[in-house]
């Protein structure tokens, strides 16, 4: 498989740094220490998606259909 020169590149250690980031906030959030919309937002801001994307949003969740 060959990668285009468009493609990003992430360093794996970054890779790991945000799925730690995903994981802790996600825990955050489902013990009451931060809200859910503090989570989604601060995790938008790390993968800079747009606020109107469905992408980390709690309120509709995905899982389970």
């Amino acid at each position: 498989m060959s990668t285009g020169s468009s493609d990003p590149r992430i360093p794996d250690s970054e890779v790991a740094m945000r799925i730690a980031l995903v994981r802790e906030t996600t825990e955050a959030a489902h013990a009451g220490a931060i809200l859910w919309e503090v989570r989604d937002r601060r995790l938008r801001t790390l993968f800079c998606v747009p606020e109107t994307s469905r992408a980390f949003d709690s309120t509709q969740p995905t899982y389970g259909r």
